[in-house]
């Protein structure tokens, strides 16, 4: 849990890298969150009007999901830009390896290695 609430004391963090559990431990819990607000949302909907937790709560970690996402290029020494892969046609597929590809050891032009402490 730690890992998910560490994107949101970095929301605005841009720069650096970011380890490969970072990422996914914050897309896991996302999801699960995620999950549980949409079925919430759909039991509240048959009986006020209609979804409202999910959206805001996707409003709310749109910004540290982008950043970590950054981070995370950061971390196997590619520009952030790299974000925006998956708007191509099979973008998504090159996007998933540069997400579970091992970081650079060492320092690297985004900063030093985040396993190093």
């Amino acid at each position: 849990m730690d890992w998910y609430f560490k994107c949101f004391r970095y929301y605005f963090t841009f720069s650096g890298r970011a380890r490969r559990k970072e990422y996914w431990m914050f897309q896991l819990v996302h999801g699960v969150v995620l999950l549980l607000l949409i079925v919430g949302d759909e039991i509240l909907s048959q009986e006020e009007g209609g979804p409202f937790l999910a959206p805001i709560y996707m409003l709310a970690t749109l910004i540290p999901m982008l950043a970590v996402k950054i981070r995370r290029l950061h971390d196997v020494d590619w520009s952030g830009w790299w974000c925006l892969l998956p708007i191509i046609p099979f973008g998504s597929i090159f996007s998933l390896y540069l997400m579970v590809k091992r970081g650079d050891e060492g320092f690297n032009q985004y900063g030093a290695d985040p396993r190093d402490g």
